[in-house]
């Protein structure tokens, strides 16, 4: 009888939740912030609940639902790390993109640089006469309590910015090691003409595992300084997985949107990757742009760079 009445209950419980919450959103490559059997519990609904006021700007409200998932589950690294960000919007006072680190820590560059000192990328005409910094830049960010470069995505895209050149560069060499320093993906190719913002994506054959951490290295040769010559830079990336996030991203088919929710949760590749793409789809719209523009400048180095108004390449 007892059984009989708890099954009741639950079950009224259950009819009681607005549909969308009863709902199950496919699977993807951003996985589980709590158990499955727990996904509309107090918790998880105020952490959706946040993520959907973060996607539309509303980053007042978005504190408190995400204050009250904390409290649900006190010490809940999510939805500190969320609290944390959206607090650092509201403290901007801006309503703009701005890209916010999963831990609390000064922005650094995402890549390590190493190589001669006396190399085809020190002499350099910039794009368009304006002073753009003349070195080859990763277009990474990340804090300096941890190295890695956060992704959701098995098949992950990394950007460079390459300087347009007085002397030819002989080669590009990209590649991708697992943590067991075996070679997952290699790429060889020539730079672009007039330089600029290009990318590497990690093909459909060659995904990355959940919660493994990737080296990766891009070297330059040059042709005319000598093997020694060279420059490289090196980083490390991670898929990482949240299945609140997940839901938020799936909700809404507004890029800038979804750019917002990745920026503000940390997860620097997608949120780059996102508005790239949008930026190849509308190479004329002013908006897209300045979007664009915001998000390179919040990462120090970037902005030092001084390549925010350089399109991404095709």
């Amino acid at each position: 009888m007892r059984n009989s009445i708890l099954t009741g209950l639950l079950l009224a419980g259950f009819l009681s939740l607005p549909l969308e919450m009863v709902s199950q959103t496919p699977g993807s490559s951003i996985a589980l912030a709590a158990p499955k059997d727990q996904t509309n519990d107090p918790y998880n609904q105020s952490m959706r609940e946040g993520y959907k006021k973060t996607a539309v700007r509303n980053f007042r409200a978005a504190l408190l639902f995400f204050k009250q998932a904390e409290q649900s589950r006190p010490g809940d690294r999510y939805a500190q790390n969320a609290i944390r960000n959206v607090q650092a919007y509201i403290d901007r006072g801006k309503l703009f993109i701005s890209f916010v680190p999963t831990k609390p820590m000064r922005l650094r560059q995402g890549a390590t640089r190493t190589g001669s000192t006396r190399s085809c990328l020190n002499a350099v005409s910039s794009l368009d006469g304006k002073n753009h910094q003349s070195e080859l830049t990763a277009l990474t960010a990340m804090s300096d309590t941890d190295s890695s470069q956060l992704t959701t995505s098995n098949h992950p895209t990394f950007f460079f910015y390459i300087p347009k050149t007085a002397e030819p560069i002989q080669s590009l060499e990209f590649v991708l090691r697992d943590e067991a320093d075996e070679p997952l993906y290699t790429k060889n190719f020539k730079t672009p003409p007039q330089g600029g913002i290009f990318s590497i994506k990690v093909p459909d054959h060659r995904p990355l595992k959940l919660d493994q951490k990737y080296n990766w290295m891009l070297s330059a040769n040059c042709s005319n300084y000598g093997k020694q010559a060279g420059l490289s830079l090196t980083g490390v990336i991670q898929v990482v997985k949240d299945d609140n996030l997940s839901d938020a991203i799936q909700q809404t088919s507004n890029p800038i949107e979804q750019v917002m929710l990745y920026a503000a949760s940390g997860i620097w590749e997608n949120a780059i990757t996102t508005l790239a793409d949008l930026r190849r789809q509308k190479p004329k719209d002013s908006t897209v742009q300045d979007y664009w523009e915001q998000l390179l400048t919040s990462v120090k180095h970037l902005e030092e760079a001084n390549i925010a108004q350089e399109p991404p390449l095709n």
